[in-house]
């Protein structure tokens, strides 16, 4: 039987996608480019700074307890 070479493809992570997905901000960070936003229109959505958003990305912050049901509801699941 005849070998027949194996190539695997891929695609190449979209540019500043989290290389790991290890807290809140990488989750919204990945989703943010998954749905093509910037993090002013994700500000927007969820009813924070675009300041907010960057430190939450950044893991400087976290979300306070206002801000949880719009988060929740752009991520489509719990962080945690």
């Amino acid at each position: 039987m005849a070998k027949v070479p194996l190539r695997l493809v891929a695609q190449a992570p979209k540019p500043g996608y989290p290389k790991q997905i290890r807290h809140l901000g990488d989750q919204l960070r990945a989703k943010s480019i998954d749905l093509g936003m910037v993090q002013k229109e994700v500000a927007e959505l969820i009813g924070v700074t675009t300041l907010t958003v960057t430190n939450w990305e950044l893991g400087r912050t976290k979300p306070g307890v206002r801000c949880l049901p719009e988060l929740l509801r752009f991520l489509g699941h719990d962080p945690d």
